[in-house]
């Protein structure tokens, strides 16, 4: 009987320990950032860097007019803007709701690692992995003024133009991981979608950043990203439009939609270093514009004819890419040196970070299938 009175006492107290929350907090008695946003700025006397960091929250209470608050701290620290912003709200702060980081242009053109942020989102366990970046062209208190008709809350809408870019279109679409991932090992480099308010109020993706390992040294337009994106990635889908010429008229165009695959081959002679890169498009027609006429031959286009089209404007606009990335940004933004490594590594490893990607010859060639669907000729 005393045994198990013991035994019954010892299960009531496992019990009252089991459901307990010690650190419990209700959700209105929290601060969630959505999306932060980080760069530096001079301090009042124009001497000494400062970290600014701001936030898109959602107000969790009912019954109020804003269903969002953007707001910026500055400090010496990632680590003093916190404390900062407990001097001035009464809710505590919590970043296990973080999705989107927005980083300003200074700090990305210095070094985003410089002020040990990109390591102290990487390295803390509540932050997501999966957290989406970007770049925000201009000053990023502009997003203070930030008004999305799609959606009540515009940090929403950022997530979703981040997460969804490469689904559609031609465009990156980096996480957190990707980008560490990409910073810290021998041989690449990572790149982020460039972000742009639109009449003050609205923003969208105009580019793409290329970086050296943590810091922003070039920026291309849309038409570069999609020959960036087809030249880097493995896997992608977007849509190509396409005009077809004959004797200095326009008889065709239109666009496909397409799945993109990359295969890359490396060879070498000596000091001599030889990649082949395939892309492979494969799809069908999204829509076209021409009527074909089949009582005058020269009118009719083939879908043969529009897959050579594709292949040539493809190739032309990688094989310039390509030489802008030698001679201008001279870093690998294109992710093929790995193949290299994988082959060489010992002899590579100490090469790779100068002057290797600038004197490697780089071959393109595009394989594009286009299903007969809807097709009439």
């Amino acid at each position: 009987m005393v045994r198990r009175g013991i035994s019954l006492f010892m299960v009531c107290i496992f019990l009252s320990l089991i459901p307990g929350c010690w650190d419990y907090k209700d959700l209105d008695e929290m601060s969630m950032p959505i999306v932060g946003i980080y760069d530096v700025v001079k301090d009042d006397n124009n001497t000494k860097d400062k970290v600014i960091v701001g936030g898109i929250f959602p107000v969790l209470e009912q019954d109020t007019d804003e269903k969002y608050i953007i707001e910026f701290i500055q400090g010496q620290t990632l680590s003093d803007t916190r404390e900062k912003r407990s001097h001035k709200s009464s809710l505590s702060y919590s970043i296990g709701l973080l999705d989107a980081a927005i980083w300003g242009e200074e700090i990305t053109k210095q070094g985003i690692n410089k002020y040990s942020i990109l390591d102290n989102l990487a390295r803390t366990p509540i932050i997501k992995n999966t957290l989406y970046m970007a770049i925000l062209e201009g000053d990023i208190k502009e997003l203070e003024n930030l008004k999305v008709k799609q959606t009540r809350d515009p940090a929403l809408f950022i997530l979703g133009i981040l997460k969804e870019a490469n689904q559609n279109s031609f465009l990156p679409s980096i996480t957190l991981h990707e980008f560490a991932v990409n910073t810290y090992t021998t041989g690449k480099n990572p790149i982020l979608p460039i972000l742009k308010m639109k009449d003050h109020s609205g923003i969208e993706i105009v580019g793409t950043g290329i970086f050296k390992e943590d810091k922003y040294i070039a920026k291309i337009g849309l038409e570069e990203t999609r020959s960036l994106i087809l030249l880097r990635t493995n896997k992608s889908i977007g849509n190509i439009s396409f005009i077809i010429e004959r004797d200095g008229e326009i008889i065709d165009e239109g666009a496909v939609t397409v799945k993109k695959t990359r295969k890359v081959k490396v060879t070498r002679d000596g000091d001599k270093y030889t990649f082949n890169v395939t892309i492979q498009l494969k799809g069908h027609l999204l829509e076209r514009l021409a009527v074909t006429s089949f009582f005058e031959e020269n009118t009719i286009v083939t879908i043969e004819d529009i897959e050579k089209a594709i292949k040539e404007e493809i190739e032309k606009d990688c094989t310039e890419f390509i030489k802008k990335m030698q001679n201008e940004f001279k870093v690998d933004c294109i992710d093929i040196t790995k193949y290299a490594l994988a082959k060489w590594r010992n002899e590579l490893m100490d090469k790779v970070k100068e002057n290797f990607i600038e004197n490697a010859e780089i071959n393109v060639n595009v394989e594009v299938t286009i299903d007969r669907i809807g097709d009439l000729s």
